[in-house]
């Protein structure tokens, strides 16, 4: 726990030293909660520090929780293949819970994310990790974006590509999300994917 703390204030998602951290990042529970919780209590200078685990689907927990974050950690499988939490409708709910200094790091560089992100009024930037684009920042302040996209990232989001995964009820199956936005990408006037590569690369 004192490890993890002390990595965001530090640290945060400007860390050079991914391989080292992302074991601890990804296994904070296993690695520094669940058998060294009174051990940290006794141990750290963060003794006001408290978790609270949420237990069920996000999109419903997410609508009772009446709390403000500061940061936001997403990672919540694949954008492509489990799009549930990577909607413009749950990332509007996340923005609800947030204030003018959060922040929203992923390690998907997904365009629709990316481009749900702009559409809700977020400044989206990238992560990145020894000079490789490992990642998303978003934030409504500009200035806690040290990454900007790129002009080639800012071309993507012209293209069907970008179209965002749709979730208005917040109760549609992962397999639905994709159908719907195959629809939308297949009845949009965007260039396609391929059509954009040869206009520009």
């Amino acid at each position: 726990m004192r490890r993890f703390i002390e990595f965001l204030l530090t640290e945060g998602y400007l860390t050079k030293g991914w391989v080292l951290n992302r074991s601890f990042l990804h296994n904070i529970y296993y690695n520094y909660i669940s058998n060294n919780m009174n051990y940290t209590k006794n141990c750290n200078k963060y003794n006001n520090i408290n978790i609270r685990y949420f237990m069920g689907d996000a999109r419903h927990t997410l609508k009772s929780v009446n709390l403000v974050y500061d940061i936001v950690f997403l990672d919540a499988f694949s954008p492509q293949k489990d799009p549930v939490l990577w909607t413009i409708d749950f990332l509007s709910l996340i923005k609800s819970k947030l204030n003018d200094k959060s922040v929203i790091v992923s390690y998907s560089k997904s365009t629709p994310f990316r481009s749900a992100l702009i559409e809700l009024g977020f400044c989206v930037g990238k992560t990145i990790i020894d000079n490789k684009d490992m990642g998303t920042v978003a934030s409504f302040d500009n200035s806690l974006i040290l990454n900007p996209l790129s002009d080639y990232d800012y071309k993507l989001l012209l293209t069907r590509t970008a179209i965002p995964y749709k979730d208005t009820s917040l109760s549609l199956s992962a397999e639905q999300i994709i159908i719907n936005r195959n629809n939308d990408m297949l009845s949009s006037d965007r260039i396609s994917m391929t059509q954009f590569l040869k206009k520009y690369y």
